[in-house]
């Protein structure tokens, strides 16, 4: 067997404030301490393999998108030295001094890293991101991995509505959750079934500005109330609704109504409709996704081209979602490739399920 390549995504690791602010009732950050020590340790175990390659991040590893309406969000510089964090980042940089390859692509909560200010943090890693669109995938002859989120309609990089830093409705989305959650204990998604409701609506259209009355309402903040920006700049969620209120006929427009609709349940976590097409499209006969926090693999036989779609889920989702991961590994003969859904369980590798794939 050859080396393996390793897939992980969702870290979400966030500063030192998200865990500890003063004027918060209950920390906002959804990595805990406890959780960025599950993932040091499962990258030292890493680091002292001597049949791994490669690890690719799938996106999400860092999070400037999660922060409370009232406080200017965290910097990278805050996220990469902040404490809690300091573990995993002197992990990432041991993969690369023990000759692992470390790869980077970037996600929807990271959208404005640049390779410039990660390499001041972890020297010598592989950056994937379009300076233009703001996305990247990871290919490797018909492999490819991704966050995800270019086929989420809320969380795609969005030029029409989000200049100049092409900010999706999603990062507003999160911003007013953050509020809730810093006030009362809950689960980030808790709203998730609000969402699965809104999908029935009768004028698809509307969709964009319904999910932000939604959001505010479960969150309890008015629509007047200002978002402090990157910039201390400020904006109200009144003016967030206006401004992407065309979202859903853009998407339309582009792509087509069926797109259109998958584009809004990819943000219930419904990815494998745009995995399929994706294989259709590349001739891909392995597709890899992050950004749903949901950890799965499967393969469709009736698809052409045969392929397998797995998701590396998440770290920050503690016990809710185990700690996962996915292998890949071709064999000596390159006539087939082995996928492994992996749980991190104990401080020890175990496998979920094994798929085969031949070349």
């Amino acid at each position: 067997m050859e080396k393996k390549r390793v897939f992980l995504s969702d870290l979400h690791m966030n500063d030192e404030r998200s865990l500890c602010y003063p004027d918060a009732e209950h920390h906002y950050g959804w990595l805990t301490r406890e959780e960025a020590q599950a993932i040091a340790s499962f990258l030292s175990y890493v680091a002292g393999c001597n049949d791994v390659a490669e690890v690719i991040l799938l996106g999400d590893v860092v999070d400037t998108w999660v922060c409370p309406v009232h406080l200017q969000p965290q910097t990278f510089e805050g996220i990469f030295t902040a404490q809690q964090n300091v573990c995993v980042v002197e992990q990432l940089k041991q993969l690369i001094s023990k000759g692992i390859k470390l790869t980077y692509v970037i996600g929807n909560h990271d959208l404005l890293l640049t390779d410039e200010i990660l390499q001041q943090y972890i020297p010598g890693i592989n950056f994937i991101r379009d300076k233009d669109t703001l996305l990247g995938y990871y290919g490797e002859g018909k492999l490819r991995g991704e966050h995800g989120n270019r086929y989420a309609m809320f969380n795609a990089p969005d030029a029409d509505n989000g200049m100049p830093t092409k900010l999706p409705l999603g990062y507003f989305i999160s911003r007013i959750v953050a509020t809730k959650v810093s006030k009362v204990k809950e689960n980030i998604h808790a709203f998730a079934d609000s969402q699965h409701d809104l999908l029935t609506v009768e004028d698809k259209m509307s969709l964009p500005e319904s999910v932000v009355d939604v959001v505010l309402l479960y969150s309890g903040v008015d629509e007047n109330d200002p978002i402090i920006m990157p910039d201390g700049t400020s904006v109200t969620a009144k003016q967030v609704k206006e401004q992407y209120a065309a979202l859903y006929r853009q998407w339309v427009k582009k792509y087509g109504p069926d797109k259109a609709f998958q584009a809004a349940l990819a943000e219930l976590g419904y990815l494998g409709y745009a995995a399929d097409e994706l294989s259709k499209e590349k001739n891909l006969s392995i597709v890899l996704f992050g950004h749903t926090h949901i950890e799965k693999i499967e393969e469709n036989p009736l698809s052409l081209p045969q392929h397998i779609y797995a998701n590396t889920g998440t770290w920050c989702e503690s016990p809710k979602h185990p700690f996962s991961y996915v292998e890949t590994q071709q064999d000596e003969q390159n006539t087939c490739q082995h996928v492994r859904l992996m749980n991190w369980v104990n401080n020890k590798p175990v496998t979920i399920e094994e798929k085969r794939i031949s070349l």
